[in-house]
């Protein structure tokens, strides 16, 4: 048994090697930056992006103030779920703001059929939080929208908000679900210059689209 003494000397003067070198190696891996750290997104001033969406504008329902007759406020807009899409530009003012333009448009059709366009457009404020590897911009926009029913075309003031998910594929893509809240108000006065202020409405919708954002 003593022949065996020093087999078992150098199988433990091994192990002892192999463990103590273990934290060596894990030292000698990571030569670049940790994953993480090598596709973590961090905006400066200046840098740019473009947005696409597509999906369908829900109508919500109309709020009609309330009138003579005392019938209720809130009304069905009877329409159809229906198709949007949109078209962004952004410019970044620090790591987690950025200001811009976006430009919308939807289709919904009654029940007999008569198709009922919106396009919104304006300004939109974005403030971004993050969740590696997610982006979450939190935004608000306001601005005029024009709409199209029959042979009416109207043009008023719209305000909108809402809030996407971003999952950043690479440094300069990004995909993911864009929820935004439509308030679009058609006022009128009695001025005798056009509809009775008993026609004023305020519609809302909610938007929900696809979309990809391309960083430049």
């Amino acid at each position: 048994m003593k022949s065996h003494h020093p087999v078992y000397r150098s199988l433990l003067i091994f192990c002892i090697m192999l463990i103590a070198a273990l934290p060596l190696s894990a030292q000698d891996l990571p030569e670049g930056e940790p994953e993480e750290e090598r596709v973590e997104i961090t905006r400066v001033l200046g840098d740019q992006y473009l947005t696409i969406g597509l999906g369908t504008p829900i109508p919500l329902f109309i709020y009609d103030p309330p009138g003579s007759d005392g019938e209720s406020a809130v009304k069905p807009m009877n329409l159809k779920v229906g198709m949007a899409g949109g078209l962004g530009w952004s410019a970044f003012v620090n790591n987690n703001m950025s200001l811009g333009l976006e430009v919308n448009a939807s289709y919904n059709a009654d029940p007999n059929g008569e198709g009922f366009f919106i396009v919104p457009m304006g300004l939109q404020t974005n403030y971004f939080l993050r969740a590696f590897p997610f982006e979450i911009p939190l935004h608000f926009g306001s601005g005029l929208t024009i709409s199209r029913y029959k042979d009416l075309t109207t043009f008023s003031f719209m305000l909108k908000g809402g809030a996407a998910m971003y999952w950043n594929a690479t440094e300069d893509w990004s995909f993911g679900l864009n929820l935004n809240y439509w308030w679009l108000p058609e006022i009128y006065r009695d001025n005798g210059s056009g509809a009775p202020a008993s026609m004023t409405r305020f519609g809302n919708f909610l938007e929900v689209t696809i979309r990809a954002m391309y960083n430049f």
